[in-house]
């Protein structure tokens, strides 16, 4: 049987057992290994196929790559920076150079290209893969506006703007006074070190760019929810906290029916749509949750669905345990914009490790957000003394 062949029905084996077991395991990423591993059964089927029919033995080589990954006709040096970086070449040649594999000669053209035109930063897919895996485990990421423009950041936006009047037909139109604010965004550091075991640099591709991606989104989730909350923009977001004004409850110890009225209503019309509730999950179940309305029934419906705990007076709730107790967030997150500034970029070494036998891989990107219509499409609430 081939050498790799072997490899994957005792790697199925470990799957199955792991499905069994009665252990804790992600299937998401089971069945996404699952998948790569019968990708590669079926080229190793073809090859041998194809090596039949030819009267010769079946082509050997180190690995069987998926189908796409190679191809000689490629010319990466005539490649534009985001079409090299979205090439399945560059991704294979990424993460070889990752584990230490040999590359092709077109991998390692790939590399030199990418590194020649402003650095060899993660994989198009990669990245995608990262920020959707965000999406899924961070708790406030998933609200925002997501931009990935590699330069700092200046976004135009009206900040005065005069309304639309009528006029009569022989009535000249006059200039009004509008005004054009910018929003920018710069560069911060998103710096995370992930550990691996000597054991596990023997995966497959597909498999370690699973287990990057599952360990960088776990790990940077805190950091992007805590800045968009509360980042103070020095050398991080800059936080809806930070910026907005907050109401001040007449309440000292839990809030009211009218408190969360007029938290709704300090949010303007316009972008009410979409807004949503931010709180601890304290503040909620032990607070808001116990709140009635005039006939006697709770503000508060629990239906747990898509990162929602349910909805507050028809809006949806977010819990968010890295907030203090005393406040509450109403607002539309589409008007906080995030921008990856620059993707990351995942290096390794062994000196790191060296005692414990492992391999250290440190993920270092570049990111910065600020919310816009502070006034308009946010606001805060905070109880006068702590619950």
């Amino acid at each position: 049987m081939d050498k790799r062949l072997k490899e994957i029905l005792q790697r199925k084996q470990e799957i199955r057992a792991a499905l069994t077991g009665g252990g804790e395991i992600n299937l998401e990423e089971l069945k996404t290994e699952l998948a790569g591993l019968e990708a590669e059964v079926s080229v190793i089927e073809e090859r041998k196929k194809i090596a039949a029919q030819l009267n010769v033995d079946a082509i050997e080589g180190n690995e069987v790559e998926l189908p796409g990954t190679r191809n000689t006709q490629v010319e990466p040096e005539k490649m534009e920076r985001d079409a090299l970086l979205a090439a399945p070449e560059y991704r294979s040649a990424y993460m070889r150079r990752l584990m230490e594999k040999p590359l092709t000669e077109v991998e390692q053209r790939m590399i030199s290209s990418a590194v020649g035109s402003g650095g060899a930063v993660i994989p198009t897919q990669t990245l995608n893969k990262i920020v959707e895996k965000l999406k899924q485990v961070g708790v406030i990421f998933p609200l925002v506006s997501v931009m990935e423009i590699p330069s700092n950041l200046s976004i135009p936006f009206e900040k005065v703007t005069a309304d639309v009047s009528w006029v009569d037909e022989v009535t000249a139109a006059t200039a009004d006074d509008d005004s054009v604010d910018e929003l920018s965004l710069a560069g911060h550091k998103l710096l995370k070190l992930i550990e691996i075991s000597a054991q596990l640099e023997n995966m497959s591709i597909d498999a370690f760019e699973n287990f990057i991606v599952t360990q960088l989104a776990n790990k940077v989730k805190m950091a992007v929810d805590a800045g968009i909350i509360s980042g103070n923009g020095v050398k991080k977001s800059t936080g809806i906290l930070n910026e907005a004004t907050p109401i001040t409850t007449a309440a000292t110890t839990g809030w009211t029916y009218k408190d969360i009225t007029t938290l709704i209503a300090a949010v303007k019309s316009g972008y009410r749509q979409g807004a949503v509730f931010v709180m601890s999950s304290n503040t909620l179940y032990n607070q808001v949750a116990q709140i009635m309305d005039k006939n006697d029934k709770p503000i508060f419906i629990p239906n747990v669905v898509d990162g929602f705990e349910g909805k507050l007076l028809g809006r949806p709730v977010v819990a968010y345990d890295s907030m203090a107790d005393d406040t509450i967030i109403f607002g539309n997150f589409a008007y906080y914009f995030f921008n990856w500034v620059l993707p990351f970029i995942i290096e390794k070494s062994k000196e790191a490790g060296f005692t414990s036998g492992s391999t250290v891989y440190r993920a270092l990107g570049l990111a910065d957000g600020k919310p816009v219509f502070i006034d308009e499409a946010f606001a805060v609430q905070e109880l006068k003394t702590t619950i």
